[in-house]
């Protein structure tokens, strides 16, 4: 996202309802309320699964913030409900050792 005459260190998303079946994290650490596009752009926000539950898409609700608007726009039209950001979990490929030897034997690979 971005916003015309705003750097991305000032543009904001406020997590108004977070996951429901993991975490969000900034440079492995859990968000406590918001994160900004800069730290986006870094790479440094990441989504965490909890490893128990299997549920295959999560999701959270975060408002934009820009310090001098309220609200965002989406193809020219104001909005100021927060967004809903969803995310589908894939799992991760189960890798075991082969008794006696130092090999691989990996389960089936899945990909986007």
């Amino acid at each position: 996202m971005s916003c015309v005459g705003t750097p991305p260190e000032n543009l904001t998303y406020i997590v108004v309802e977070p996951p429901r079946h993991g975490q969000l994290l900034i440079t492995g650490r859990r968000v406590s309320r918001s994160f900004t596009q800069s730290d986006i752009d870094a790479g440094n926000v990441e989504y965490r699964s909890a490893s128990a539950d299997e549920t295959m898409t999560d999701y959270f609700l975060f408002a934009v913030a820009d310090g001098r608007h309220d609200g965002y726009l989406v193809n020219g039209t104001a909005h100021r409900k927060p967004a809903f950001f969803n995310i589908l979990i894939q799992p991760a490929s189960k890798v075991t050792l082969m008794p006696n030897t130092h090999r691989r034997r990996d389960a089936t690979q899945l990909s986007s």
